[in-house]
């Protein structure tokens, strides 16, 4: 069953991840251990997981300290803000456990279309390391 998205037209709601949920999140990010903080984001019109994001327990050791975190959103539901809703939400939740940034999870290679997403979302390589605004108080 195919479904037709309109996010800017109908929305999206960000909430933890339920029992429900469990499936499509694992889906959409796979690699994920059950001890995250896991957020989906749901569309207003068909009530589906279009994308899903988690802040790993585990912190980079080297300033400035933070959780690794992954997002991810379904290709027709992208460039309508729910990864910037979702990693908004994951930098309150870093930054209420005192978290001064926010890594990848994983290793992103450069140059990559993953690259990309992630600097769309403010991120910039760990390398070359700055603090994105959303984690500035």
């Amino acid at each position: 069953m195919a479904f037709e998205f309109d996010i800017p037209r109908t929305g999206f709601e960000i909430r933890p991840a339920e029992a429900q949920d469990a499936q499509a999140f694992r889906m959409l990010l796979p690699a994920i251990p059950d001890a995250a903080v896991r957020l989906v984001a749901v569309d207003r019109q068909h009530h589906l997981v279009v994308g899903a994001a988690a802040v790993l327990q585990a912190l980079r050791p080297k300033p400035p300290v933070g959780p690794g975190i992954a997002v991810h959103v379904i290709p027709p539901c992208r460039s309508a803000g729910i990864g910037g809703a979702l990693v908004e939400e994951l930098a309150s939740i870093a930054r209420d456990h005192g978290a001064a940034a926010l890594y990848a999870a994983s290793k992103v290679e450069q140059p990559s279309e993953e690259l990309l997403a992630w600097q769309r979302l403010g991120f910039t390589p760990a390398d070359q390391t700055s603090v994105p605004a959303r984690m500035r108080s």
